[in-house]
C-alpha cells in the first residue's frame, strides 16, 4: 500500500541520516581540526540529530496509526 511504502521511504532517510551523523561524529577525532571546525561539525550534528528525532517521531506516529488502523 502507499502508507507502507511512504514508511520504507521514511525508513531509508531514517538510516541515511543516522549514518550522516556517524560520519560527522568520526570528524571529531580528528587532532587537526581547529576548535571552530569542530564547534561547525557539532552543529552539523545537532542538527542532524534534530531530524533524526522529527523523522523517527513521524515513522512511529504513522507507524502506529497503520496497525492500529486508524487514518493518519
Amino acid at each position: 500500500s502507499e502508507e507502507i511504502e511512504n514508511l520504507l521511504d521514511e525508513n531509508e532517510e531514517y538510516n541515511e541520516i543516522a549514518k550522516n551523523i556517524w560520519l560527522e561524529s568520526r570528524k571529531l577525532r580528528d587532532k587537526s581540526l581547529s576548535s571552530a571546525e569542530k564547534d561547525a561539525v557539532k552543529q552539523t550534528i545537532d542538527r542532524l540529530e534534530d531530524e533524526l528525532f522529527d523523522i523517527k517521531t513521524h515513522i512511529t506516529s504513522n507507524y502506529n496509526s497503520e496497525f492500529n488502523g486508524e487514518d493518519v
